[in-house]
């Protein structure tokens, strides 16, 4: 199990690590604002079971246009009640951004990934540790219109995800029902595998914002998210500016 100190020096490398990516002078840096709506469920179905169900609306300039559709679930195996395991489905339909893509063409993705999720308190901050496996399977296009594709095939890679994420409530743990609470988290994404060439940095995410547990089983949070991409290519840079609004459930789907 990994301490503390681990965990605060994982975060800080995190940090570091997209900033040391992006000093070698990209060519291209696209900045845009953004808006996210998010649901994310971890829902009881036994003593050791939870179904994770999620969906995602991404939009961007603004919320003008489409950015990405996001469909998760997975199957969750409880552990102890600190750390559970678990395997799951993803499935996106992503809207390429304009500056860096003559004719940008709609693609799909499928992913199929492992998770293990660990989660430890120091004095009133509760950190939860997210390790993510992916499995992608990238839909590859040849624009014949705007906005229209051929499909050529898919692209086959692997990306390894880790969340660090803090919460301070009032009487420290977990948030109650009627309880505000602070919230931040950072994620880093590291690409690998044979058709990973232009850099193994995918992206990160920094979030800090505010929450309220409105019942037990049901709670909201909204704030702010640096989102940063390097595309593929490993030049071009995309900065999102996002508001994130998002749901989170845990209400048993059986009694």
């Amino acid at each position: 199990m990994l301490r503390p100190h681990t965990t605060r020096l994982f975060a800080a490398a995190s940090l570091l690590f997209p900033l040391a990516a992006t000093a070698q002078s990209p060519r291209r840096v696209d900045n845009e604002s953004a808006a996210w709506l998010a649901y994310t469920g971890v829902h009881p179905v036994s003593a050791s079971w939870r179904l994770q169900l999620e969906a995602q609306l991404r939009q961007t300039e603004g919320v003008n246009q489409p950015q990405q559709r996001l469909y998760r679930t997975a199957l969750l195996r409880v552990l102890s009640p600190v750390a559970r395991v678990g395997f799951g489905y993803a499935h996106t339909h992503t809207y390429p951004p304009e500056e860096f893509v003559a004719n940008p063409v709609p693609f799909l993705e499928h992913r199929s990934y492992q998770q293990f999720d660990l989660r430890q308190t120091t004095g009133p901050v509760m950190w939860d540790n997210r390790y993510r496996l992916e499995q992608r399977w990238t839909e590859r296009l040849t624009a014949v219109a705007p906005g229209v594709g051929r499909r050529q095939g898919w692209t086959y890679s692997n990306r390894a995800r880790y969340m660090l994420r803090a919460t301070v409530a009032p009487g420290g743990g977990a948030p109650q029902a009627g309880e505000p609470y602070l919230v931040a988290f950072d994620e880093l994404f590291v690409s690998w595998g044979g058709n990973v060439r232009g850099n193994a940095f995918d992206q990160n995410r920094l979030f800090g914002g505010v929450g309220y547990r409105v019942r037990p089983t049901l709670g909201v949070e909204l704030g702010y998210l640096n989102h940063l991409v390097i595309r593929a290519n490993g030049t071009d840079v995309e900065r999102n500016n996002t508001l994130l609004l998002g749901f989170f459930s845990d209400m048993p789907l059986r009694k």
